[in-house]
Parts: structure tokens; C-alpha cells; sequence
């Protein structure tokens, strides 16, 4: 294809169908990649307006060029889209679909991006105040790289029905949904985690490096703490201890009934 210039109208690919293009500019219509159909980018995309939508066994691949999203602009992802990078002004839902990236991934104010049994790849994540990642998945590091990703989390960081798994060292804050739970592999610092609904969940793999304060919570919402004795925690003064690991803030919502600690199915 060459350039991609598309001001208007839409630019569509089915079946098992290929193109290759330069750089790509969209400032409005739209862009579909339906079927099996893929399409590959070698100086990465700016969408600047209109809609960007990968069906689920489609895939678009940008190599290691960047993918910017503009105010104005929508991405609907199925399938996979692999870049370097990607800069959200916009709107974008990740549902049961893949954003792999191997640079940074960063929503500017503004910028919502909702992730259903998504998965978001990259080597460091910036939610900027003001803008909103919420849903379920997984945010981890690149694929076939090993760890937790730095997430800088300034704007709005929740996790929403159902389990987000964050491979992440947090900064900043992170809210829990109803009927959400939020497994978190790495440290948090420089914030809190607020539970806003019954029946919540919070996973934390390791409580050393839990600095995080945790908020509101109520009947029915739940702490795992990943390897420890239920023998091993108490709670006074409204901090949450474990021996021999740390400790942590915690406080009840106001209607909230006396702790009560437990093992799960795993003995922990």
C-alpha cells in the first residue's frame, strides 16, 4: 500500500487477505481487519481520528514503530495488535484480544482503555491522571521476557468483572469493583487499594513489599495472602501484620463485622 492516508470512508480487509504498508495516518473512517486477515506496518500508525478495529482472529503488526491514538479516535480490539509502543489520547476496549507491545504503553488524560479477558503486554505501563484502565485480564511484561512491569498508575487503575492479574510493581493507586478481584504479583507503594463493592477480592503475592494502604473494606470482600499461615497474621491499629514479613494498613468500612482470618483451599 504504501503510505496510509485515510481521511474518510473505510479501509477493509477479510478472509485470509495480507497488505503491507509505510506510515500510516487514519484521521477518520475506519479501519477493519475481519476474518484471518492481517496487516503489517513499517512506520507505525497515527490515528488521529476514526475507528481501528481488529476482528478475533485477526492481527496487525507495526513491528517496533509506535501506534498513537488521538483524542478523536476509537480502537477495538479482538484480535492482536503488536507494536512498539502505544500512546492512548483516546477510547479503546481490548476484549479477548492481545496488545503486545515491546516498548511503552502509556494513557494520557483523557484516555480510557477497558480491557475484557484481555491481555496488555509491555515493558512499562503510565496511566496519566485523569484517564481510566478498568477490566479484566492480564497486564504483564512482553512475551518471552520474565518479572513485573513498572505500572504509574496517576489516574484510574480498577479492576472490573473479574480478575485482573497485574504483573506489575504499583505506583499510585488501584480500586476493586463488586464481584472483582485484583491479583497483584508485585510491590505497591505511593497509594492505595480501595475495595467499592461486595463480594471483592484482593490477591497479594507477596507482603513484603506490600506498602499500599487497603480501604473499605466490607463484608463479603476478601484478602489472599499468597503463602502465609492464617497463625501468621494479625490485625490492631488498624495494620494487617504477618510475622516475619511485613505489614500493611487496613481499614474497614464503617459497617464492617470483626476480621476473621482463614486458610483457602491452598493452606494459605
Amino acid at each position: 500500500l504504501g503510505t496510509l492516508d485515510l481521511v474518510a470512508g473505510m479501509l477493509a480487509l477479510s478472509d485470509s487477505a495480507s497488505a503491507s504498508a509505510g506510515p500510516a495516518t487514519v484521521a477518520g473512517g475506519t479501519v477493519r481487519l475481519a476474518g484471518a486477515s492481517r496487516l503489517t506496518g513499517t512506520g507505525g500508525l497515527d490515528l488521529a481520528g476514526g475507528t481501528f478495529e481488529i476482528d478475533d482472529l485477526a492481527s496487525a503488526s507495526f513491528g517496533s514503530t509506535a501506534v498513537t491514538v488521538g483524542s478523536a479516535a476509537l480502537v477495538v480490539l479482538h484480535g492482536t495488535l503488536d507494536a512498539g509502543a502505544f500512546a492512548d489520547a483516546g477510547s479503546g476496549t481490548i476484549a479477548d484480544g492481545t496488545l503486545a507491545l515491546t516498548g511503552v504503553a502509556s494513557l494520557a488524560a483523557g484516555a480510557t482503555l477497558d480491557l475484557t479477558e484481555a491481555a496488555l503486554r509491555a515493558s512499562s505501563l503510565t496511566v496519566a491522571s485523569g484517564a481510566t484502565l478498568a477490566g479484566n485480564g492480564l497486564i504483564g511484561v512482553p512475551v518471552g521476557t520474565v518479572g513485573v512491569i513498572p505500572l504509574d498508575a496517576a489516574g484510574v487503575l480498577e479492576a472490573s468483572g473479574g480478575t485482573l492479574v497485574a504483573g506489575v510493581s504499583l505506583s499510585g493507586d488501584a480500586t476493586i469493583a463488586a464481584n472483582a478481584a485484583l491479583d497483584l504479583a508485585g510491590p505497591a507503594s505511593h497509594g492505595t487499594i480501595s475495595f467499592a463493592g461486595a463480594d471483592a477480592g484482593l490477591t497479594i503475592n507477596n507482603v513484603a513489599t506490600m506498602q499500599d494502604a487497603v480501604v473499605n473494606m466490607a463484608s463479603g470482600d476478601e484478602i489472599d495472602l499468597i503463602g502465609v499461615a492464617p497463625s501468621l497474621v494479625s490485625y490492631a491499629g488498624g495494620t494487617l501484620t504477618v510475622a516475619g514479613e511485613g505489614s500493611f494498613g487496613l481499614a474497614e468500612s464503617a459497617a464492617q463485622a470483626t476480621l476473621a482470618f482463614g486458610p483457602d483451599s491452598y493452606g494459605g
